[in-house]
């Protein structure tokens, strides 16, 4: 069975005996979209199942990665939580699975969100054994939403990300959640050019919509990173 059967393999089990209208309004999802899925005319991709998780309230990975007996793992799924999506699964053990909180807190991929309440709203379970190779620790991660298409194709709106608050050292090449001066929340990579100066990117190849922005050292002192995009439903 390829990928794309079992996330809708995977997709049929969780809804079960609800009417897909009554799941797709619990969970503010698209019904008709869902049924496309469902009868195998649009393929449910990684970055799609890994939003819908979200909204589900899913650990990551049971429908990005979804367990079979043939395929019990796959390259993503070495970072989340995947089990088969039959009525004999079971939860993720505490001690394998590290529960970072997922806020509604989105950062902007365009001109800043503002974020005027924030709160938990459910949590994401990550392998322990993921983290550790990744150098990553719990007590330092969470989980928010990406708002926007600046960086396009690498994120799209409305994708998961995990940060790294402990990560708050510009890198080159790296992306960022930023407060800029106004306090909203953008989502950047920042590049460091041969003349040490700093540019503040968009991955979006439209530089008229989306212009790199020059900076310094001081400047970057002045916005507060928040902390590094470390996962999107993939390693960035």
């Amino acid at each position: 069975m390829d990928i794309h059967k079992q996330r809708v393999a995977a997709l049929k089990a969780i809804i079960g005996n609800q009417t897909l209208k009554d799941f797709a309004e619990k969970h503010d999802l698209d019904a008709s979209y869902l049924s496309q899925v469902l009868n195998g005319h649009r393929n449910l991709g990684e970055r799609a199942a890994a939003n819908m998780e979200a909204k589900i309230g899913l650990p990551a990975g049971i429908l990005a990665t979804p367990y079979t007996s043939a395929n019990p793992a796959s390259s993503v799924g070495e970072s989340v939580h995947t089990y088969p999506p039959q009525k004999d699964h079971y939860p993720p053990h505490q001690d394998d699975y590290a529960l970072i909180p997922q806020y509604t807190a989105k950062g902007s991929s365009g001109t800043g969100y503002l974020n005027d309440h924030v709160e938990v709203n459910g949590h994401l379970a990550f392998k322990r054994a993921w983290l550790a190779r990744e150098k990553l620790k719990e007590e330092n991660l969470k989980v928010i939403y990406n708002h926007g298409e600046s960086n396009w194709p690498t994120l799209s709106d409305g994708e998961v990300l995990l940060i790294d608050e402990s990560q708050v050292e510009p890198r080159s090449g790296k992306m960022f959640a930023m407060l800029d001066f106004d306090g909203e929340v953008i989502i950047k990579r920042l590049i460091r050019e041969v003349t040490g100066t700093w540019l503040i990117r968009s991955d979006n190849p439209d530089k008229t919509r989306y212009p790199d922005t020059p900076s310094s050292d001081e400047i970057l002192r002045l916005l507060k990173i928040v902390g590094r995009v470390v996962w999107r439903g993939g390693t960035i």
